[in-house]
């Protein structure tokens, strides 16, 4: 399929936002009484010479780390590059609060003779947890042993990604 865009349609603002809140629902196992939310931001814009956009995610749902892949995709398309700044390697159990932001260049110099693009992107987690075991034992001699353990970690990640690319055409041979 050969696709083409008018260079009257190569000019362009253009953004989405979404956003969501909760809250967690106390029971009788658990007192849990925090909101959750999910946000994030996309704007671009966009000339025949130039391209420039902006990235904003933020959360803290349960295992909620999935903007990283969405918004490092969405950035390393805008480079021109496809690759992106990946994701994964964040998680793990209990409430995990991330960020993200990131903004994106890439502009065409010195009468299409060379292009410069570049990217930066900061993005970062904070894991809190809490476990509690109780464990009892029955033995052959009748006794029972119990075992209680209670733990708690926090774990904080954080990140900043700088990409550049220069190209330069030197002749058209």
């Amino acid at each position: 399929i050969d696709l083409s865009v008018q260079k009257s349609m190569m000019n362009g603002l253009f953004g989405n936002v979404t956003a969501g809140v909760g809250h967690d629902v106390p029971s009788k196992e658990n007192d849990m009484d925090e909101w959750r939310f999910n946000g994030n931001g996309f704007l671009g814009r966009f000339t025949s010479s130039s391209q420039v956009s902006a990235i904003l995610n933020a959360n803290n749902g349960p295992r909620d780390v999935g903007f990283t892949n969405r918004g490092g995709n969405m950035m390393g398309q805008m480079m021109g590059g496809g690759r992106g700044f990946g994701g994964g390697g964040f998680g793990g159990g209990g409430i995990t609060t991330s960020w993200m932001g990131g903004l994106n260049g890439a502009f065409d110099l010195l009468d299409d003779k060379m292009q410069l693009g570049g990217a930066y992107m900061y993005g970062g987690t904070n894991t809190e947890s809490l476990q509690e075991t109780y464990k009892e034992t029955y033995l052959p001699d009748g006794t029972v042993q119990i075992q209680e353990s209670d733990n708690a970690s926090v774990r904080r990640n954080d990140n900043n990604m700088v990409g550049m690319r220069l190209e330069h055409k030197f002749s058209d041979k």
